[in-house]
């Protein structure tokens, strides 16, 4: 049988501790991101890279949604406003 064939079998979930501690710490600070989570985590010296604990804020469905932009008041829709304006029509 190739080897390509086989897949790695996931260990037991290891991360359990870190999932909910994850979990309170999100749930004290509902407006930090994976990023600020993993400062505290260090802080509490659980050392790991970010992109396993994004990876672990991803699937526990902690990661803080993004905030929209403001935009320039008086800039929707003024695009064909404004050509009307320039060329008199």
């Amino acid at each position: 049988m190739d080897r390509s064939s086989f897949q790695r079998r996931r260990e037991a979930d290891g991360d359990a501790a870190v999932r909910t501690r994850l979990r309170e710490l999100a749930d004290e600070r509902r407006r930090f991101g994976y990023r600020r989570l993993a400062i505290l985590l260090r802080r509490e010296g659980l050392r790991m890279n970010l992109r396993k604990v994004y990876r672990l804020c991803r699937e526990e469905r902690l990661v803080a949604r993004r905030r929209g932009g403001r935009s320039a008041p008086g800039r929707q829709g003024a695009g064909d406003i404004a050509v009307s304006f320039h060329f008199g029509i």
